[in-house]
């Protein structure tokens, strides 16, 4: 697996949240299992903790479009 960062995304029901990561270890060949590294006061640890699932995307380095979209605080609409 290569280094580098990546976008980990969680949801649990209807709240969703992507951060940036750069901490991605495989853990296991056979089922393809692999362990990240989430701050726990993160949004996405709570969501990753009460689901269980994840997605892990590659950034490549040249998608600063992309990067950009990460590199400040997110905002949460708290408003229904």
């Amino acid at each position: 697996m290569p280094y580098g960062l990546y976008v980990l995304g969680s949801r649990a029901g209807d709240p969703r949240h992507s951060m940036t990561i750069h901490w991605v270890t495989q853990l296991a060949f056979a089922l393809k299992l692999v362990g990240v590294g989430v701050e726990h006061e993160a949004s996405t640890h709570e969501l990753v903790t009460a689901r269980k699932i994840f997605s892990r995307n590659f950034i490549y380095q040249n998608d600063r479009a992309i990067i950009r979209k990460f590199v400040k605080s997110a905002q949460v609409d708290t408003e229904k």
